[in-house]
């Protein structure tokens, strides 16, 4: 038995083969068609609305992360990140003002989990800046299995430093601030928040 032969159309059937389409055809199933003017205006009006909402929630984070801070003239942060002013240069928040010699220090800024930056000031009795130096700020908490430490070398100069920290988690830490300079030299550990 042969196989049986697949034979062209005959003619006068009206059919063409498979996969041809003839002028004035319909276009075949599942071919795409160009996007009306309504669509693309629909495509244009959503990517706005996506690209919006990106930009705004971007900027919120922004804000939330480094909340809303400025600067003064002198260079001590200022706003709702930095605590409460006290008037004078620098701001209380969660690390309190310490003498160290006869030297009072003042903090600005607030330690939070994570990246922080605190801005501190060295000021003699008479309230004016003193320059000590290098200072040196660190953090410790000691847990039990689990100790953590976080510290810093201050940038800056004539008695305003900025240190910046990376606290692992909120509590309550030890801190522990030294200089070395032309006042000699000073340390001084005592308790701060981290929030």
């Amino acid at each position: 038995m042969n196989a049986p032969e697949k034979s062209a159309p005959a003619a006068g059937s009206g059919r063409p083969p498979e996969g041809t389409t003839l002028p004035g055809d319909a276009k075949p199933v599942g071919a795409l068609l160009p996007p009306t003017r309504s669509q693309n205006l629909a495509a244009l009006v959503l990517t706005i609305f996506f690209l919006a909402v990106i930009g705004i929630g971007g900027r919120a984070l922004y804000v939330h992360t480094h909340r809303g801070g400025a600067q003064t003239p002198g260079g001590m942060m200022t706003g709702r990140a930095s605590g409460t002013h006290d008037g004078g240069g620098a701001t209380s928040a969660t690390v309190p003002a310490i003498e160290i010699n006869d030297l009072r220090v003042q903090f600005a800024g607030v330690l939070r989990n994570g990246q922080s930056e605190l801005q501190i000031e060295f000021k003699d009795a008479n309230g004016q800046l003193v320059d000590v130096g290098s200072v040196k700020f660190a953090l410790d908490m000691n847990m039990p299995g689990m100790p953590m430490h976080s510290d810093a070398v201050a940038t800056g100069a004539g008695g305003r430093y900025r240190a910046k920290l990376q606290p692992q988690m909120p509590g309550d830490w030890n801190a522990t601030l030294n200089y070395n300079g032309p006042k000699g030299s000073g340390r001084k550990t005592f308790k701060v928040a981290v929030q």
